[in-house]
C-alpha cells in the first residue's frame, strides 16, 4: 500500500526478530561439544550471514533508502544475496549432514553389529565439500559484487565459481550416493 510507517514499523521489526534468532544461534552454537565447524555447518551458518545481509539490504530498498539510479542493481544483489548466498548455502550445507546419514541408514544400518561398517561421516568427502563451500561463497560475493556495481569481469568469474562449486557438490552427493550401489551387491547376512 505504500504506507512509509507501516514499511519502517515492518522493516524495524524484521530486523529485530533476525537479531534475536542470531543471538539464540550464537547461544546453540556455544555450547557444542565439537568447536570445530565441518563444512556442512559452516555453509549453515555462512548461509545465516548471506541472509543477515540480505534483510539489511532489503531493508534499506524497502525504506527507500536507495536511490532510483541504483534500485534495479540493488535488487538484483538483494536477490542474489537470498537465493544463493543464504537460501542455497543454508540447505545444501544441511544436505551436507543429512544425505549421508540416509543413505548410510539404509546401505549399512542393517549391518551394524554383523559386519564392520563405515561411520557415516566416511562417506562423504570433506575436501570436496570445503572446495564446494569455498567456490560458492566466494563465487557469490563475486557475482553479488559484479552486480551490485554492473561490472562484467567479476560478474562472470563470480558465476564460473559458483559453477564450478555446484560441480564439487555433486560430485560429493554422487560420491555418497555410489554407497547405495554397493549396497545393492551386498547380500543380507
Amino acid at each position: 500500500w505504500g504506507w512509509p510507517p507501516a514499511i519502517s514499523g515492518g522493516t524495524l521489526l524484521l530486523l529485530l526478530s533476525l537479531g534475536n534468532t542470531a543471538r539464540a544461534f550464537i547461544a546453540t552454537l556455544a555450547t557444542r561439544r565439537r568447536r570445530s565447524l565441518d563444512p556442512g555447518v559452516r555453509a549453515f551458518v555462512t548461509g545465516l550471514l548471506f541472509l543477515a545481509f540480505a534483510a539489511l539490504g532489503g531493508g534499506a530498498l524497502a525504506l527507500g533508502l536507495v536511490g532510483p539510479a541504483h534500485r534495479l542493481t540493488g535488487e538484483a544483489a538483494y536477490g542474489l544475496l537470498v537465493a544463493l548466498g543464504g537460501l542455497s548455502l543454508c540447505v545444501l550445507g544441511l544436505l551436507c549432514k543429512i544425505l549421508p546419514f540416509l543413505v548410510w541408514m539404509k546401505a549399512y544400518g542393517p549391518h551394524v553389529g554383523r559386519r564392520p561398517v563405515p561411520v557415516a561421516t566416511a562417506l562423504a568427502s570433506r575436501g570436496l565439500e570445503l572446495l564446494w563451500w569455498v567456490t560458492h561463497v566466494g563465487g557469490t560475493v563475486l557475482l553479488t559484487v559484479g552486480v551490485l556495481g554492473d561490472i562484467p569481469v567479476p560478474t562472470g568469474l563470480g558465476a564460473g565459481l559458483v559453477t564450478f562449486g555446484v560441480c564439487a557438490y555433486l560430485a560429493n552427493a554422487g560420491r555418497v550416493l555410489l554407497h547405495l550401489r554397493s549396497h545393492a551387491r551386498i547380500a543380507p547376512s
